[in-house]
C-alpha cells in the first residue's frame, strides 16, 4: 500500500490543482461487516479499476474534510470546500503515479498470490480509483459535490447477518482494546468509536457492548438515509447490491456493475474469467455469513430484530426494494 501523503495539501492553494490523471473515481459504500472489502477486490481485478488505500479515513479526515475517525458525522453538499476537492484529487493523482512503479507492482502479485484476488497489471491509460470506506457512506451527496462524475456501488447485507456480524466484531473489539461504539440519536451519524473512558458520561443506552437493539436500528437508519441520498443524486451515478446476490450469483451481479461503470470492452476477456470464478466471502467471523445468524443469535436478539423491521416496516420495505435485482 502506497503510504498517504497526508499533510501535503493541507495549506489550500488554488494553483496546486494537478491536472486529473484519472476518469471518475469509484465509491464503495455500505454498513461495516457488510461485504464492502470483499466488493473492493473483487472489482479491483478488472484492469481499468485500482485500489487506492482500503479507507483511508485518516486521509478523508484529514485533508478530505469527512469525519471518519472516531466520530462519524453526516455530511451532504452543504459541506464542502473547494479545497477538500483539491486535496482529495491531488491525492488520487499521487497515488495513481506511485502505484505504477515496480515495487507496487511486486506487491499487487504477492497480494494475488496470497489472497486469490486483486488486479496485477493496469490500464493506465483508462485508470479509475476506487475508495471504499462504511464511513462514507453517510457522506454521498457530500462526494457527489466533489466528484459530480463518481459512480456509487452501495452493498447491503441482510439486516440479521448483518446484525450477528457487528455483535461478533464490537465484542471483540471491547474484549481487546476496550474500545466502546456509541450510536448517535439524530438519522445520519453513525458510531462513535472510542475508548471505553472517553465515553463514561455517554448514555448507556446508545452504548455498544451493551444495547443490542442499536445495532439493527444502526442498520435500518444508516441504510435509509443512504437510500434517501442516493434518490436526489441520481440513478445513473448509483447502483445498490445485496451481500448475498454477490456471494450466491456473481455471474449476473458483476457483469451488471461492470455494465454500469462503462468499461471498455477490450477488457472483455478478463471480465468473463473474474465472474465465473469460485470465491469465498472475505474477512467473516463466521463460517457461514449468511446463515448462521439463525443459530448464533439468540431468541431475544431475533426478536428485537423482528419487532424492529415491523415497526419500521416502511423505511425496511423501501430498502430492500431499492436493491438491484
Amino acid at each position: 500500500m502506497v503510504q498517504p501523503i497526508e499533510n501535503k495539501y493541507i495549506n489550500y492553494n488554488p494553483s496546486e490543482l494537478m491536472p486529473r490523471s484519472f476518469n471518475h473515481p469509484v465509491f464503495i459504500l455500505g454498513l461495516m461487516r457488510s461485504g464492502t472489502t470483499l466488493l473492493l477486490n473483487i472489482l479491483t481485478e478488472h484492469p481499468q479499476l485500482l485500489k487506492i488505500g482500503v479507507e483511508l479515513n485518516s486521509i478523508w479526515t484529514t485533508i478530505g474534510g469527512a469525519s471518519c475517525m472516531g466520530e462519524c458525522h453526516y455530511k451532504t453538499a452543504a459541506d464542502f470546500k473547494p479545497e477538500f476537492g483539491i486535496n482529495m484529487t491531488n491525492y488520487f493523482n499521487d497515488n495513481i503515479e506511485a502505484y505504477k512503479s515496480k515495487r507496487q507492482l511486486i506487491k499487487r502479485v504477492l497480494f494475488s498470490q496470497k489472497f486469490g484476488s486483486g488486479g496485477i497489471l493496469k490500464d493506465w491509460d483508462q485508470i479509475i480509483p476506487v475508495n471504499k470506506s462504511p464511513h462514507l457512506t453517510n457522506k454521498s451527496l457530500y462526494l457527489h459535490e466533489m466528484f459530480p462524475e463518481a459512480r456509487f456501488i452501495h452493498i447491503v447485507r441482510s439486516i440479521q447477518s448483518h446484525s450477528l456480524s457487528m455483535k461478533l466484531h464490537f465484542n471483540k473489539d471491547f474484549k481487546s482494546r476496550n474500545m466502546l461504539n456509541f450510536l448517535p440519536e439524530d438519522d445520519g451519524s453513525c458510531w462513535t468509536r472510542l475508548p471505553a473512558k472517553e465515553l463514561e458520561n455517554a448514555k448507556s443506552d446508545r452504548l455498544y457492548p451493551g444495547n443490542f437493539k442499536l445495532i439493527p436500528e444502526a442498520w435500518l437508519k444508516l441504510n435509509y438515509q443512504a437510500m434517501k441520498d442516493f434518490d436526489k443524486i441520481g440513478k445513473e451515478y448509483y447502483r445498490i447490491y445485496s451481500y448475498e446476490d454477490l456471494i450466491t450469483k456473481p455471474e449476473e451481479i458483476l457483469p451488471d456493475i461492470f455494465d454500469f461503470l462503462k468499461l471498455d470492452q477490450k477488457h472483455q476477456q478478463k471480465v468473463v474469467k473474474m465472474t465465473s470464478r469460485q470465491r469465498k466471502a472475505f474477512n467473516t467471523h463466521t463460517k457461514d455469513p449468511i446463515n448462521d445468524w439463525k443459530t448464533k443469535l439468540s431468541e431475544d436478539e431475533q426478536m428485537q430484530i423482528a419487532k424492529l423491521i415491523e415497526s419500521q416496516s416502511e423505511k425496511y420495505n423501501l430498502i430492500q426494494k431499492t436493491i438491484n435485482p
